[in-house]
């Protein structure tokens, strides 16, 4: 039997959540095994390309083209905890967006571009931070402090951007 504290088995990949995007209020009150768990567990269907709203998919097909993260980005409808709109999680390979299918479209596109802000903004101190937390060194607080910093704000100012000027309609233009 493995030690408690050995690395993984090479082929086992590291999986780490970038952000959960918790209501207001909504408190963390799972273990750090029942966050992980929730984080790798599947979909309850497919990618956000099928049965997703228009306005979803037009503003994720945006964001793919105007401000690519280093990453590719897979984007879920799935089926969240009531506390939870969306959360990503990093892999090596890629990034994973899972949204909240329960939302309304407007919602479910607030939350994409909360959630790309962290794809964009992602660097190595933020997976120190969640390292940390995991490891009961730092608090919910501080974990949510240190994935929402500057780099966060620039980059969620980024993704609206692209939004508003590609995705939403002009004055000239009537709404579709």
């Amino acid at each position: 039997m493995a030690a408690r504290n050995s690395r993984p088995e090479p082929d086992i990949e590291p999986v780490r959540v970038v952000c959960m995007h918790r209501r207001r209020g909504a408190m963390a009150s799972r273990s750090g095994q029942e966050r992980q768990r929730e984080a790798t567990r599947g979909p309850a269907r497919g990618p956000a390309s099928r049965g997703a709203p228009e306005h979803l998919q037009e503003t994720l097909t945006a964001l793919r083209k105007h401000c690519p993260p280093p990453l590719p980005v897979v984007v879920k409808l799935c089926r969240l905890p009531d506390d939870l709109d969306g959360q990503t999680i990093r892999n090596p390979r890629e990034f994973i967006i899972r949204l909240a299918r329960q939302l309304d479209e407007n919602r479910l596109v607030n939350v994409l571009l909360h959630e790309w802000a962290h794809c964009l903004s992602w660097s190595l101190k933020h997976d120190r931070i969640y390292d940390d937390y995991e490891a009961g060194k730092t608090s919910w607080t501080e974990y949510e402090a240190g994935c929402h910093d500057g780099a966060f704000g620039v980059a969620f100012a980024q993704a609206h951007v692209v939004y508003t000027t590609k995705v939403l309609p002009t004055p000239d233009e009537p709404a579709s």
